[in-house]
């Protein structure tokens, strides 16, 4: 319980706005904390979350002692507390537990106050995760990727960019109409090639939608005269969409790499990682593709305005990294 009780005081930390490290298991340094900067709110959010979970006003002054809290501010946390509920006329429903010297001082001990069986721990640890996101100071636009009720996946019934970059595993529909009637439905293979009959195979890896087009309709003129005079067209279009693999890494919550649809922006992949941690910028967020920076996107451009600047179609392999 040593642990539950210093996280919880963690809790009371955070809640205030006082400086701490990102990636410490325990708050820097309890000496530093003031009590009398604490308001009100604070204090009642820390009471009845530690009631709510079984801990005493006692266990609570116990753990900041021995996380080095000065005497004088314990004194005036438990000056406080008191203050609280006599005001609201309450109690603590929690047996305290601590011994109190003849002075009126509490005597700290490293022994177990917790009474709570081991089984009941994982539903306090809930309780205490809990507690502790609901005092964190709220970050602008980290609701919307928060909101279960929301999504940022890519529309897939759209008709193909006319900037997407055809790759592997892509299907091509391939239709001639005109005075020749044809339609051909082929995969790009692994070397980004299409095989059509009478030109043999046809690299368009790499390839715009427009640009494989205007390929496909060269390769094909000689033997659809049609074609040149117009009145044989030509159109190409996505069928399935492929999927590539993207890492995000740094400061998201969910780290790691991604499977996701090749019409996937930058947004996309930062909501399928959860979006920026509680020290992640929202501001800075790159794009590196083949071991170089290309593109740097301000989320808030997204999300307040609206502007698609910066919010570059993802390749195989990039990385997005959040500082």
């Amino acid at each position: 319980m040593k642990n539950t009780f210093i996280k919880f005081l963690f809790l009371l930390v955070i809640g205030a706005g006082i400086n701490f490290t990102a990636n410490a298991q325990t708050v820097q340094n309890f000496s530093t904390i003031k009590i009398d900067e604490l308001p009100d709110t604070k204090i009642r959010e820390l009471m009845a979350r530690a009631e709510s979970m079984g801990l005493s006003d006692a266990q609570l002054e116990q753990t900041a002692f021995q996380q080095g809290m000065k005497q004088e501010e314990i004194v005036k946390l438990r000056k406080r507390v008191a203050d609280i509920r006599k005001k609201d006329g309450s109690k603590n429903k929690v047996e305290n537990n601590a011994a109190v010297s003849s002075n009126g001082e509490r005597k700290y001990t490293d022994g177990q106050t917790d009474s709570t069986s081991k089984e009941n721990q994982p539903t306090r640890q809930q309780l205490l995760d809990k507690a502790f996101d609901d005092l964190k100071p709220k970050i602008f636009g980290s609701e919307f990727f928060k909101n279960s009720e929301m999504t940022f996946e890519p529309n897939l019934r759209i008709a193909t960019p006319k900037g997407y970059i055809i790759g592997p595993d892509d299907q091509l529909l391939i239709d001639i109409s005109g005075d020749s009637d044809r339609e051909y439905d082929l995969k790009v293979s692994p070397g980004g090639t299409i095989r059509m009959e009478f030109v043999g195979p046809i690299a368009v890896g790499g390839l715009t939608v427009d640009q494989a087009e205007s390929k496909i309709r060269n390769l094909m003129a000689p033997y659809y005269p049609a074609i040149r005079s117009g009145k044989t067209q030509i159109a190409v279009t996505i069928g399935n969409i492929r999927s590539i693999k993207v890492t995000v890494s740094g400061n998201v919550r969910k780290p790691g790499s991604f499977t996701i649809s090749s019409l996937s922006t930058v947004f996309n992949a930062i909501y399928f990682s959860g979006g920026p941690s509680d020290n992640g910028s929202y501001r800075k967020v790159q794009v590196i593709r083949n071991n170089k920076p290309i593109a740097t996107l301000d989320l808030y451009d997204v999300i307040i305005n609206g502007v698609q600047k910066n919010n570059i179609r993802l390749q195989d392999q990039d990385v997005i990294n959040v500082p």
